[in-house]
């Protein structure tokens, strides 16, 4: 396949779309859209590597897709000769050769302030996400001839009114205000290099909030969980003690390597990332969870939980212990014996139901440090499942008569 070369002395294979009558009267919604192409960076990857965008099927009518994947062409190829390197994820420095102004036109100004901006590496892949949203509302409102100056809040309603047509409404006040969120950050970064003097975003209402009970597993959902995946999926089963009595993220669990378990002294080190932060923090491994761990013997450099869940050279993604529990938990059990339990309570409950249990046993307190909480205010809020019924208890045997 033909390459393109860069200035930069990488290239790429021209991006192909599938299906490919994409953009023929014949294309269907119903089916899995992409972008694909290889990026070859010498040094890095002579052999080139192999990339998929999927940001397009967010969108469920014909046009709308289509348009999103012509959009999503045109910001890959402009990235490309802007030195944009997907393997290393990165570009060359543009303060460089490209100084923002108040008069820069608002669709640069914006992906400047995607480069610039320093947070996570999930709040980075929904913030391009998102990024590529907004493009296309902006280009339909024709905004994209306005400076960056020029962008007041009506601009920003109006662009965030846009996304919701497209989307067909808003699935939910968060989805709304996700994107609220996205806007946010990225004029915060124009606003540090003073290339607007008017926030834009911050008096936009964000949508409210209809706080739901979370679901978790009953008591005998466990136990049948519990055998189920002993059975049929040891490994899951392992990962889902680890991950229960640990007070970890799952994506710090599966960011450990073997140099960061010491199980003598139980106690295994993690990053805690936040926004901008990063601490190194070691938690503790809990006696009933001391077995659990024995079974494992990662090398030093070797991820705790690679593919299988067991020791091994790569890191996987978070999303497959979503997956795994979904197929083997979450789904409806088959004639044939196959699938899940039919559950509805997802696998992050877990993590709910324990600090609740910490609670009871020890204080809201210490289930925050072992959640490595900066305060007590998430368990209270968000964690701690009981506080309520345990507020009820205490005003039930109140004996004040009158």
């Amino acid at each position: 396949m033909n390459r393109e070369f860069l200035p930069n002395r990488n290239s790429f294979t021209r991006p192909i779309v599938s299906p490919a009558n994409w953009n023929k009267p014949g294309a269907s919604v119903k089916t899995s859209w992409r972008i694909r192409y290889r990026y070859y960076d010498p040094v890095l990857y002579p052999q080139g590597k192999q990339f998929t965008l999927k940001q397009m099927n967010g969108y469920h009518t014909l046009p709308e897709r289509r348009e999103a994947t012509r959009e999503a062409m045109r910001d890959l190829l402009q990235r490309f000769k802007e030195g944009f390197n997907p393997i290393t994820n990165s570009r060359p420095d543009p303060e460089g050769d490209f100084e923002i102004r108040p008069s820069t036109g608002v669709i640069p100004a914006l992906q400047f302030a995607f480069d610039h901006k320093v947070c996570g590496p999930k709040t980075k892949i929904q913030l391009r996400q998102a990024l590529a949203q907004i493009k296309i509302a902006i280009r339909q409102l024709e905004y994209d001839h306005l400076s960056i100056s020029e962008i007041r809040r009506r601009h920003v309603k109006f662009i965030l009114d846009r996304i919701g047509k497209n989307k067909k409404g808003w699935s939910s006040a968060t989805n709304f205000n996700n994107f609220r969120s996205s806007l946010k950050m990225l004029f915060d970064v124009l606003d540090e290099v003073e290339a607007i003097e008017v926030d834009p975003v911050s008096k936009i209402r964000k949508m409210q909030i209809t706080r739901k009970i979370r679901e978790t597993l009953t008591a005998d959902q466990r136990i049948t969980v519990n055998d189920h995946l002993r059975t049929k999926y040891p490994e899951f089963y392992r990962f889902l003690h680890i991950f229960f009595h640990s007070g970890a993220r799952v994506s710090e669990l599966l960011r450990l390597t073997g140099a960061d378990i010491d199980l003598a002294g139980q106690r295994f080190k993690v990053t805690v990332i936040k926004g901008k932060r990063k601490e190194q923090v070691w938690k503790t491994i809990k006696d009933i969870a001391v077995p659990f761990w024995e079974q494992l013997h990662p090398q030093p450099n070797q991820f705790v939980f690679s593919k299988g869940l067991i020791p091994g050279e790569s890191q996987i993604n978070p999303l497959q212990i979503t997956r795994r529990w979904r197929n083997h938990v979450k789904a409806e059990k088959r004639e044939d014996g196959s699938g899940g339990l039919g559950i509805t309570a997802d696998f992050y409950s877990l993590k709910h139901s324990h600090s609740s249990e910490v609670v009871d046993m020890l204080s809201t307190r210490e289930a925050a440090e072992h959640n490595s909480h900066a305060d007590e205010s998430m368990v209270a809020k968000v964690y701690d499942i009981r506080r309520a019924e345990r507020q009820r208890n205490r005003v039930k045997t109140l004996n004040n008569p009158l």
